[in-house]
């Protein structure tokens, strides 16, 4: 049990590690560039992580028992390879505009699709506990607000 938690945490050190890496390079390179660029402030960005956040807050955040720990890993792990494709695909586009936008829309389905699986998997209370915990406090993670001035 000890040396499957290690993994656990070995590989959920990982993901964050490499989704770090792979945001960096595509946001960089992103057309339209920053927080203000296609799709509006900060659109891309907040699903990068959310896998993450999702996965740690299941783990630590909401008691979730052992038997829907396993059930949701093997959720959780297709979404990673899902997000992992789509990001490949997204690398090796030529028209990283068009590339950029058919990426934000598995994104999002993405989202949709792991919220259901956890909406099947949890109680409601959990679910409404993981809700909280990974909304990013208010103000915080969506690009500049009005008002605030940039240095260009």
């Amino acid at each position: 049990m000890a040396g499957v938690r290690a993994r656990h945490w070995m590989v959920l050190l990982a993901s964050i590690c490499v989704a770090g890496l792979l945001a960096g390079t595509v946001l960089a390179q992103q057309p339209g560039g920053g927080p203000g660029g296609p799709g509006g402030p900060g659109r891309g960005r907040g699903m990068w992580m959310h896998l993450e956040r999702s996965w740690a807050a299941v783990c630590f955040g909401i008691q979730a028992t052992q038997e829907q720990i396993q059930q949701l890993w093997e959720v959780y792990q297709n979404a990673w390879n899902t997000r992992a494709q789509a990001m490949a695909a997204l690398l090796q586009a030529q028209d990283r505009r068009a590339a950029m936008e058919e990426f934000q829309q598995a994104m999002e389905q993405l989202r949709m699709d792991l919220d259901n699986k956890l909406q099947a998997i949890l109680t409601p209370e959990q679910f409404q506990r993981l809700q909280q915990l990974i909304q990013p406090p208010q103000g915080m993670g969506r690009g500049r607000r009005g008002g605030q001035g940039g240095g260009q």
